[in-house]
Formats: structure tokens, sequence, C-alpha cells
């Protein structure tokens, strides 16, 4: 916890919407034992995921760098790490920004509220965009959100800087 002087989270990935369905859990933990490098492909979803321009989403499918598929054993762990990391939110005790849209289709906003509630930290804000989705920052409120993070660096910054040798 000392090697870092704060964290700024956008679209907190505690709480993902959508994929902890029983069945699909239980057969993805499966093949990941028994086939771990088997691909699950990854859909494109039917409405906007990242923003609601639609020039942003067609710019995150164009990209060759977007993930098409995922290997089961990949999604199994990713799970496992999300898990893993709900009983130690009480850890974090540096001063914490949470950037999320409140209507953010891939990770729910109670994943980053709970983070909220519970981190220990004194200095913690909680900034929900209401009707922007997965990214703040290429959504309606993409100016806001770049103020609000440059603000809340700026207000943590000492005039002299870091000391980048601690």
């Amino acid at each position: 916890p000392d090697a870092f002087h704060g964290f700024i989270l956008s679209g907190t990935a505690l709480e993902p919407s959508g994929i902890k369905i029983p069945n699909l859990l239980l057969l993805a933990k499966v093949f990941s034992r028994l086939f771990p490098r088997f691909s699950i492909p990854l859909r494109r979803a039917p409405y906007p995921l990242l923003a609601q321009d639609p020039a942003v989403e067609a710019a995150f499918h164009a990209d060759p760098l977007t993930l098409r598929s995922i290997t089961a054993r990949f999604a199994t762990e990713c799970l496992a790490l999300i898990d893993s990391l709900q009983p130690r939110m009480e850890s974090l005790c540096c001063p914490l920004l949470l950037l999320h849209g409140g209507a953010d289709p891939v990770n729910a906003l109670a994943g980053a509220q709970r983070l909220f509630e519970k981190a220990r930290s004194a200095d913690k804000q909680l900034i929900v965009y209401e009707h922007n989705l997965h990214e703040p920052f290429h959504d309606t409120a993409q100016s806001q959100a770049i103020e609000d993070v440059c603000s809340w660096v700026q207000a943590r910054i000492p005039a002299q800087g870091i000391d980048a040798g601690r």
C-alpha cells in the first residue's frame, strides 16, 4: 500500500453484469479444468455497452486489439480474482477516486458503491455520471470526467511534486 499515492478507477469491475449465471459458471469451471484453452467467443451486444455515441462503439469493435474471444481458464480466473477482492476492500486506505457510468451495462454500479463504502480511506470520492455507459471518458460526460480526474489529482499533488524516491 505504501507504493501507491492513490487509485483512480473507472467502470470498476467488481460486479460484472449478466455473466454470473449459475449454469454457465459451472460449465465454465468444468471447461477451465478439462479444456483450459477452450475459446469462448465474445459476442457483440445488440445494444451499446461503452458509450451512447455509435462512432465510439464502432471504433472499439474495429480496433484489432479488442478481444474477440477469451479462454475458459481466463474467464474463470477473472471471476475468481473479483471474488477474492471482495473481502479485502477494507484494506484500501490511500486516496481513492471512483468514476462510474450510472447506466453501465458491463459492470454494475453496486460494485463501485460497495468499494466506496468498505474502503478505509478517509479521502475517497465516487462520481456517477448518471446517463453514461461503461466508458465515461468516451461518453457524453467525457469533458467532465477528464476535468474531475485532473482536479482530483491536482488537489493531491504537493506543489513540489511527488517524491519519486519513496
